[in-house]
């Protein structure tokens, strides 16, 4: 679907019409400094909008970054974020929630060891702000959207066992049980499989790990 022009128009809003455009052509370094004073600023609140389009921006940079730059361009998505108020929009935390997952997803395959323990304290810190958020927003404790946010951080957590705490698999185990009262329908069954098995029957090997390795 095309990206339609904002009915006012202001700097603010033409710099994000100019981004989405720039971004649609694979421009990803241009879009984000056409909107880099908005999505820095932590005084301003991005509209639904405008999260949408920096997510888009966000993970078209890191998904065109050369292996070189790719940890950078993951280290700058997550600063960003960071310094975004979550608001209480489906819209927003799904857009949010997209950008911050493939923020540590990339990131996983580029930290050295000695940064991995800040990268996924960071991650925690992010997803425990989401989950927040969303318990907030979505009134149906088992929607299939609020869910879907759960299924990512189980995979992270598995990804970054190695550093993983106590309270990561806590979160895990609590996702499992919502898993399994709404079932697979609605996700896909790779999905359902990987929340469900990270977080009922894999958890306890992944403290065991834990226990005999920190």
């Amino acid at each position: 679907m095309p990206w339609s022009q904002s009915k006012m128009s202001t700097p603010r809003n033409e710099a994000f019409d100019k981004a989405r455009t720039l971004q649609e052509a694979e421009k990803a370094d241009e879009a984000l400094e056409l909107i880099r004073q908005y999505v820095e600023d932590q005084e301003t609140e991005l509209s639904v909008k405008e999260i949408e389009t920096l997510s888009y921006i966000l993970q078209e940079k890191m998904t065109s970054a050369s292996f070189d730059s790719k940890k950078e361009a993951c280290y700058e998505a997550i600063d960003i974020l960071e310094g975004l108020a979550i608001a209480k929009e489906q819209r927003f935390i799904l857009a949010y929630a997209e950008a911050a997952y493939e923020s540590f997803s990339k990131i996983n395959r580029s930290a050295r060891d000695e940064e991995r323990e800040n990268v996924w304290c960071r991650a925690k810190e992010m997803y425990l702000e989401l989950f927040k958020t969303a318990k907030k927003t979505y009134k149906e404790v088992n929607n299939l959207e609020r869910l879907e946010i759960y299924v990512n951080f189980a995979k992270l957590a598995k990804s970054y066992l190695d550093v993983a705490d106590e309270d990561s698999l806590n979160i895990c185990e609590e996702a499992a049980k919502e898993a399994k009262f709404v079932g697979p329908t609605g996700l896909s069954k790779d999905d359902w499989n990987e929340i469900f098995s990270t977080s009922m029957s894999e958890v306890a090997n992944m403290r065991m790990f834990l226990f005999h390795f920190k």
